[in-house]
């Protein structure tokens, strides 16, 4: 995977990291949003950063 600058991830979302790597463990957005505690909508928006690289 193609290395994001940290200041766009954050820009993206502050809990970043832990989202890619929950999903690098083979989570989907809903697993994921429920274990952070947080809206699926951030959390697809983050991947979908993820598939846009």
């Amino acid at each position: 995977m193609l290395r994001y600058s940290l200041a766009k991830a954050a820009k993206v979302h502050p809990r970043y990291e832990e989202i890619v790597s929950l999903h690098s463990q083979g989570l989907g957005g809903k697993p994921i949003a429920r274990k952070l505690g947080i809206g699926k909508n951030p959390v697809y928006r983050v991947l979908n950063s993820i598939k846009n690289k």
